[in-house]
């Protein structure tokens, strides 16, 4: 039986899963660029342990509607109704699950239509719903679905969206075998007022989209309940440094007063001296952590100043590694850049 899907709500900022310090991402400039991004190279990196989820059967959205995130900071709580009956499944619209690429070694492709991503407890529709519609007709589309004898699918949200992506890779940049359409933009949970967000599947680029906006989807449902996040996430100490709970990561809370280009933000953040730590610029996806599509701008502004700006990240784009990713607080966007383009700088800890 089909049944609707509306958002019950979008929650505050998000809050801390997992402490996963540094990141694997440091990898995609590695591959892809000179030797201005191997020099920025992380050591020692640590990626997060897949998670146990078990079948994905096991946790039905009769049981995710007792789940305590929602209503959290971080979450997005999506009302499900099926023969009169409402239930609730929350949905992570923030980095739950750290900072490292998707990998196709936590995934699981199954003989029912599906793929089971053991590090996210995702699981995917493997072929995109077909043809092209507006975002609310892709959600209706994804309510409506029955597929692997489960009815509690729906579009995911954009962080959901980014578990699949590996910024290392493009046409597609898939870290998750899912497959990809010919037109590989998809739709989003997350709206904005008139507004939604698009993920290009291509490439990895967020954008903001007009809700009537002709786009491809693929429906997802959570096969496992996340952890439960501790609070706060953000801690600012006296020296302006703010440490991230969810990821383990430590930032620099303060920035320049001044856009400028991507050798300068390197140089800038290599030679800063605070707190007696070592900087250096972010990862596309250290620095995408730090969107919270709740906030307007995109981030917890009460833990960084400056909050509504775009940023420099080290990441090359893998189409053309002469450009390199920004994250805009402004909007939640990832795009591209040319290296003489100017950003803002916000600074990471770390080797």
């Amino acid at each position: 039986m089909g049944h609707r899907m509306r958002r019950a709500g979008t929650a505050d900022s998000a809050k801390p899963v997992s402490a996963l310090c540094g990141s694997a991402h440091l990898s995609i400039a590695g591959k892809r660029a000179a030797a201005l991004w191997l020099a920025m190279l992380c050591a020692g990196c640590q990626t997060p342990a897949a998670a146990d989820v078990g079948d994905a059967g096991d946790a039905s959205a009769a049981g995710l509607a007792t789940d305590p995130n929602c209503g959290l900071p971080g979450f997005v709580a999506v009302a499900l109704e099926d023969a009169g009956v409402t239930r609730t499944v929350c949905a992570a619209d923030g980095p739950a699950w750290g900072l490292a690429d998707a990998a196709s070694e936590t995934a699981e492709v199954r003989g029912d239509g599906t793929l089971l991503d053991a590090r996210t407890g995702l699981q995917w529709q493997l072929a995109p719903l077909p043809g092209l519609d507006t975002q609310a007709a892709a959600q209706d589309a994804c309510d409506k679905l029955t597929l692997a004898g489960l009815q509690d699918w729906r579009l995911p949200t954009v962080a959901e969206a980014l578990t699949a992506i590996d910024f290392a890779r493009h046409g597609p940049a898939l870290g998750l075998p899912l497959l990809a359409p010919p037109t590989p933009v998809r739709w989003t949970l997350a709206t904005r007022q008139a507004v939604g967000w698009t993920i290009d599947l291509g490439t990895g680029a967020v954008q903001l989209a007009g809700l009537a906006t002709q786009a491809g989807a693929a429906c997802v449902r959570s096969a496992h309940p996340l952890q439960t996040p501790p609070v706060p996430r953000f801690t600012r100490d006296a020296y302006g440094v703010v440490t991230d709970a969810w990821t383990g990561a430590v930032w620099m809370g303060n920035g320049p007063a001044s856009p400028r280009p991507l050798m300068d933000a390197i140089g800038w953040c290599v030679k800063l001296e605070l707190a007696g730590r070592t900087w250096r610029l972010p990862t596309v996806n250290e620095a995408a952590s730090l969107i919270d599509r709740a906030h307007d701008p995109a981030i917890d502004y009460v833990a960084f100043t400056m909050g509504g700006v775009a940023i420099h990240s080290i990441s090359a784009t893998a189409a053309d590694i002469s450009k390199h990713w920004t994250v805009d607080f402004t909007s939640g966007a990832i795009a591209a850049m040319d290296p003489d383009g100017e950003a803002f700088v916000r600074c990471i800890s770390g080797p």
